[in-house]
């Protein structure tokens, strides 16, 4: 079985129904942690990227054990 190189791959998850404000505390709060993770908000939901699958589930263990206001549904995850 081949070893998979993460590194070329793009691992994602939406946020979804993400008010603005809190999306753009999740922003910060990503950033703050110096996680290896782009956020983008688009619409009503915020991206997480990273091409790194461990940092994007650090990401996630991150921001469930946090409180925004809003729940956090995660969805589309690929890795």
């Amino acid at each position: 079985i081949p070893k998979r190189d993460w590194s070329s791959d793009v691992c994602s998850s939406d946020l979804q129904g993400v008010p603005s404000e809190a999306a753009k505390s999740i922003v910060k709060a990503l950033k703050d942690q110096k996680l290896k993770v782009q956020a983008a908000i688009q619409a009503d939901q915020l991206r997480v990227t990273s091409a790194s699958k461990d940092e994007l589930q650090r990401a996630i263990a991150f921001l469930r054990g946090q409180d925004y206001g809003v729940e956090l549904q995660f969805g589309n995850y690929r890795g």
